[in-house]
């Protein structure tokens, strides 16, 4: 665990993404950016010179907070998602202080809202990887009834895949291009593309 590197996106309204690159810098003690492209992005600094960016998400529906504490229809500049560079277990208690600020400063999600942790699979094996799949699978309704994940979320996280799971068990893939192979079998279109419908499940291999 205290090895694992990790990163996260982390889906929000209430906030612009404006100020959200500016309350993350003011946490560090460094600058925010405005980046612009087609997601009009800004970066913030930490104190490594690692990049948090600020970025729209299309699916978010914006809402913010009136003086009466009211939550109504917003703008696209409240349309914000963070994603932060590649992070340890030292980097924990920073992201904890770190969402703790957004919340401050009016950020908060909605069901429209979600959250994705990438993690470094480099240090892993076929082995490992079918044993992680089984392990998720034993737990998933446990975790989706704690996490309290709405009915219209399921689309975007979808349980493992039965048949991956049948799959895998019975052929013990020995590489990891053989377990790519298995995981993407049936998915249309290419799999390195960003958008590859196997990517809406609670647990994906990317």
């Amino acid at each position: 665990m205290r090895t694992q590197k990790f990163g996260i996106e982390i889906e929000m309204t209430g906030i612009t993404r404006e100020k959200a690159a500016k309350v993350i810098a003011k946490y560090f003690g460094t600058e925010s950016s405005y980046i612009g492209g087609s997601y009009q992005a800004y970066n913030a600094k930490d104190r490594q010179g690692r990049i948090w960016k600020v970025m729209s998400d299309a699916s978010i529906t914006c809402q913010r907070k009136t003086e009466s504490a009211s939550k109504v229809i917003a703008g696209r500049d409240y349309s914000t998602e963070i994603v932060s560079p590649i992070l340890t277990y030292e980097d924990i208690e920073d992201l904890q202080e770190v969402v703790r600020q957004l919340r401050h400063a009016g950020a908060f999600v909605n069901k429209s809202c979600g959250i994705h942790i990438h993690i470094d699979a480099s240090h892993h094996t076929p082995a490992t990887l079918k044993n992680l799949v089984n392990l998720m699978a034993q737990k998933e309704d446990i975790l989706y009834r704690a996490l309290q994940i709405a009915p219209e979320r399921l689309r975007y996280c979808q349980k493992v895949n039965e048949d991956l799971i049948g799959v895998v068990n019975r052929q013990k893939p020995q590489t990891l291009e053989e377990l790519a192979d298995m995981w993407y079998a049936g998915t249309f279109g290419d799999r390195t593309a960003h958008y590859n419908k196997s990517r809406y499940r609670g647990f994906y291999e990317q």
